[in-house]
């Protein structure tokens, strides 16, 4: 045995040379170094919920609104997994041609977004962030209400800054337009962190101009999430989602408007997906213009 001592003891530096880095990398306290913050010591609210992993909260901002990192796609948006396997400048390039639709990215921001994908350890990151923010969220708003919530998207109670309401462009259950895409289960696909950058941010073209200068605020942002919530897991709900049974009593009317209705229906039909645009734009300068009033 004291033969093979010095082989055990080579055996064991080897082992912390390799073990130390993935140590700092799951963000355990290496020699008084604390890492990429641990999911679980940032659920409990210990020391690494003061870390702020900005690459991580970056693309939770700005991206997870549309992309998952083996996650799966988020409707036409492709899962961004396959790019961690990209070279480093095509990386690069492909973040850079994102800012039509983030917005302005900072040389450091690409820099940050790209060694977070290249990170073996991406996914773990990301999910530590998600439950930080929650976390942090959660310490420092009300509890959301999903009552609240649904005044807000139905325009029922105005938003503190003048925004539009949502059911102007956007359906949730059965109430609602649809300028834009129904939202019954955009929680499911988002998940609450990446819903409340959306909301909170505008992350999306179409959002921006409508609430450029009258941002939703975090606590309107944590009410809207919570109604969605409820929306997506209550679909087909007699609460959330009337059901056909109280439905019996439009038929006489709609048997007395089905054969107007028919006509009218199909000049407008056909301009429908024409006027979608023009339409949205009306009420978008709607609410600028109140806004300055």
């Amino acid at each position: 045995m004291r033969a093979l001592r010095p082989f055990f003891c080579c055996l064991i530096g080897i082992m912390n040379v390799l073990i130390v880095p993935e140590a700092k990398l799951y963000g355990q306290a290496v020699d008084g170094e604390v890492g990429v913050p641990d999911a679980m010591a940032v659920a409990e609210g210990g020391e690494a919920a003061d870390i702020v992993d900005a690459a991580a909260e970056g693309f939770l901002r700005r991206c997870a609104a549309c992309h998952t990192v083996g996650g799966g796609a988020i409707g036409d948006a492709p899962d961004l997994l396959p790019s961690t396997q990209w070279a480093r400048p095509d990386l690069l390039i492909a973040i850079q041609r994102m800012e039509k639709n983030v917005g302005p990215l900072e040389a450091a921001e690409v820099d940050q977004l790209a060694d977070l994908m290249l990170d073996p350890a991406v996914s773990r990151r990301l999910q530590a962030a998600r439950e930080q923010q929650v976390a942090q969220r959660r310490s420092e708003l009300a509890p959301a209400s999903a009552t609240r919530g649904r005044e807000l998207f139905l325009g029922q109670s105005t938003l503190q800054n003048g925004g539009m309401a949502c059911s102007a462009c956007h359906k949730a259950g059965a109430q609602g337009g649809n300028l834009a895409r129904d939202l019954t289960h955009v929680f499911d696909r988002l998940g609450e962190t990446a819903l409340l950058s959306a909301i909170e941010g505008a992350n999306f073209p179409v959002m921006r101009p409508a609430y450029a200068g009258a941002p939703v605020t975090p606590q309107e942002a944590a009410h809207l999430t919570e109604y969605l919530r409820t929306v997506h897991a209550g679909a087909g709900d007699p609460t959330i989602d009337p059901p056909a049974a109280g439905a019996h009593r439009l038929f006489g009317w709609l048997g007395l408007l089905v054969a107007g209705g028919a006509l009218v229906g199909s000049a407008v039909g056909l301009k429908r997906v024409d006027r979608a645009g023009g339409v949205r734009a009306r009420l978008v300068k709607r609410a600028q213009r109140s806004r300055k009033q």
